[in-house]
């Protein structure tokens, strides 16, 4: 089973980038995207086009729970980074089921501003969590969801940080 996630991993990297080592995680370098993320080591990888992103990794946390981050990048095509970003908020509701907004805030870091949501939505008879981050480096919009179950959400939220301070983006 190891060798056919090695196998998994080293095939991902031949195809869209290349795979590095980090404490825990994996990454990931998307080139077209000017991105290289983190996820950790044991989750699967899926190449999404169907939903028109790039990457979807899924696994469990270290305490056995379910959870997954998806990422979207597409050029920026506005100005008005605020414009942008209003409307990816309101778009959340299109995007999950029974979606409800819990939390929302522009934040400002040393690499540059970070459009935060964190919500709830149902996927069967689940209540799940997410968090998505939007940021804009070198021309690019960058969209990462962070899911997982509600009630198993908290044990999630410390992996999500250190995955999300990890992430590192460049000019495509």
């Amino acid at each position: 089973m190891n060798r056919l996630l090695l196998a998994l991993l080293v095939l991902t990297s031949c195809v869209s980038g290349q795979n590095g080592s980090y404490p825990n995680f994996t990454s990931i370098e998307l080139r077209e995207y000017g991105i290289i993320l983190h996820h950790p080591a044991l989750w699967d990888l899926n190449f999404d086009s169907k939903r028109k992103l790039p990457l979807v990794a899924r696994g469990f946390t270290h305490d056995g729970r379910r959870a997954s981050i998806e990422y979207r990048g597409i050029p920026q095509t506005q100005e008005d980074v605020d414009l942008y970003a209003e409307g990816w908020y309101k778009a959340m509701p299109s995007n999950f089921d029974s979606f409800e907004m819990v939390d929302r805030k522009k934040i400002s870091t040393e690499q540059g501003i970070v459009y935060h949501f964190e919500g709830t939505f149902r996927e069967g008879d689940q209540r799940q969590r997410v968090v998505g981050r939007l940021r804009i480096r070198d021309g690019r919009v960058h969209a990462i969801y962070y899911l997982a179950d509600d009630k198993d959400f908290s044990s999630f939220r410390e992996i999500l940080e250190d995955l999300d301070q990890s992430h590192r983006y460049f000019r495509p």
